[in-house]
């Protein structure tokens, strides 16, 4: 019985050491998604934002590389979380390339989570330079 408190005391505190290096390393936070339709990980994105946004006061901004805005996430989610959320209108890479050297320069993410290969590939050039 002993050990199993020890056990549960440890996880305890591991979880409360976890929580603060995160609150603690992470100031912003960008996520990448080509569109927000129905689908798996758009799901995961939808569910990550708004979690992140209502749970962490941070700074966290989603990225939706298509400018439809008619769907249900986007009329479901409050004004306050809209702010939040930003609609490249560029329609070629080269363009969305240079919005995304602007969004880093100017709000300085600490971590970026792209949920596609093209945007993820981009996002590394940018880093490399």
């Amino acid at each position: 019985m002993d050990q199993f408190l020890f056990l549960l005391l440890k996880q305890d505190k591991f979880y409360k050491n976890m929580k603060n290096r995160i609150e603690n390393d992470i100031k912003n936070i960008l996520l990448i998604i080509p569109s927000l339709d129905r689908g798996g990980t758009e799901n995961i994105c939808k569910t990550l934002f708004l979690e992140l946004s209502n749970n962490i006061n941070r700074n966290i901004k989603l990225v939706i590389l298509k400018k439809n805005r008619n769907n249900d996430f986007y009329n479901d989610i409050n004004k306050e979380l809209k702010k939040n959320i930003i609609f490249l209108n560029s329609k070629n890479w080269i363009n969305i390339f240079f919005d995304f050297i602007n969004l880093i320069n100017k709000y300085k993410f600490n971590h970026i989570l792209c949920f596609n290969a093209e945007t993820a590939f981009i996002i590394n050039i940018i880093k490399i330079i």
